[in-house]
């Protein structure tokens, strides 16, 4: 979750080109400024749940089985790769 907030301020400038400015010069967006660092935002959010419960999910799977966790964990694993 950290991992993906300090992606998200690192690369912030150069999404906000690519994804704002650049878009708006060729009349594709249609959105404020505003509008579009809350949909950002709110992706974000919503990326912090989604781990948030993939991490819950892994941590009981590491809890109940004992000598094939790592097969577990690697399914699990695989699962929320392929929604993501």
């Amino acid at each position: 979750m950290v991992y993906r907030v300090l992606i998200l301020q690192i690369s912030f400038s150069v999404t906000a080109y690519e994804g704002d400015y650049r878009d708006h010069l060729y009349g594709l967006l249609h959105l404020s400024a505003i509008d579009w660092l809350v949909g950002n935002i709110m992706m974000l959010g919503i990326s912090k749940v989604r781990m948030g419960i993939a991490v819950g999910i892994l941590y009981i799977a590491l809890h109940r089985t004992s000598r094939h966790w790592w097969i577990w964990v690697a399914g699990i694993g695989v699962v929320v790769i392929g929604i993501s």
